[in-house]
C-alpha cells in the first residue's frame, strides 16, 4: 500500500469535488455557485464629528441581487487620502490630519463598489 503525505490526499479529494461539482455530479449549488455581491450599503455612523487622533466606523452591508443580505461578504477598504485618513478591513477609520478623505469598499473582482466622504477636524481648543 502506497502512502501519500495528508495534503496530497487533500488536494486530489479537492479537486475530485470541484470536478463533480463542475460537471453537475453534486446538486449543492453553494459549491459552484457562491452569493455575488450586487450592492453595498454604507452607514458613516459617527465619521461626520471625526477629529485628528479620533476613531469612527464606517458599517457596509452587502446584498444579492434579490436583495438579501451577505452576512459574510468579503470586502475590501481602502482611502483616497492616506495622509488625512486610514481605514482598517473591518471598517475602522482612524483621522490623522485635517482635510476630506474618501474611504471606499469593494468587492473582491472590483465589480461593486461604495464610497463615503469623511470629514476629519482639528480638535476643539481648550481653554486654559
Amino acid at each position: 500500500m502506497r502512502h501519500f503525505p495528508a495534503g496530497a490526499v487533500l488536494l486530489w479529494t479537492a479537486a475530485v469535488v470541484l470536478s463533480a461539482a463542475a460537471i453537475g455530479c453534486i446538486d449543492d449549488p453553494d459549491i459552484i455557485e457562491p452569493l455575488m455581491v450586487t450592492r453595498i450599503q454604507l452607514n458613516s455612523g459617527d465619521c461626520g464629528n471625526l477629529v485628528v487622533g479620533g476613531e469612527c466606523t464606517v458599517v457596509a452591508t452587502a446584498f444579492d441581487a434579490d436583495g438579501e443580505e451577505i452576512p459574510d461578504a468579503r470586502l475590501f477598504w481602502s482611502s483616497e487620502n492616506i495622509v488625512v485618513a486610514t481605514v482598517t478591513g473591518q471598517g475602522v477609520v482612524s483621522g490623522h490630519l485635517a482635510g476630506t478623505a474618501r474611504i471606499t469598499v469593494e468587492t473582491g473582482n472590483e465589480t461593486v463598489s461604495a464610497s463615503v466622504n469623511v470629514l476629519v477636524r482639528e480638535p476643539p481648543e481648550v481653554p486654559i
